[in-house]
């Protein structure tokens, strides 16, 4: 990836994460803790990807969230427009990511394997 192409991730990441917390007036969006993880530009900038960490534990108010961000979609665009000035402003992608989740069971697993093995050497 190119150096150019990873400055543009950065601003859109940053961008972005203001917006979310300040302009968006969406419930979906609002009612939780959204954090824009990092963005993916095709080396057209015709398209990003951008990875969205939603606090739930309930997995369809995580999707909500992704639907309050599809929905306000062309305001983050043309706000991202304002700031990027390049030729053209990718069309945004918002995938809920999930690293997270993953990275806590996986903490989950280890520590029940953890005090398994401390119930073991106790007999």
């Amino acid at each position: 990836m190119s150096y150019r192409i990873e400055r543009i991730n950065e601003l859109i990441k940053n961008e972005l994460n203001i917006l979310i917390g300040t302009q968006i007036k969406d419930p979906r969006v609002n009612e939780s803790l959204v954090s824009v993880v990092r963005v993916n530009t095709t080396a057209d900038l015709k398209y990003a990807k951008v990875y969205v960490s939603v606090m739930e534990d309930n997995i369809d108010r995580k999707n909500k969230v992704i639907e309050g961000l599809d929905r306000a979609k062309g305001f983050l665009r043309k706000s991202i427009a304002k700031v990027l000035n390049t030729r053209y402003t990718p069309e945004l992608v918002f995938v809920l990511d999930e690293s997270l989740d993953y990275a806590l069971r996986i903490d989950e697993i280890l520590e029940d394997i953890h005090s398994g093995k401390n119930k073991g050497n106790n007999k």
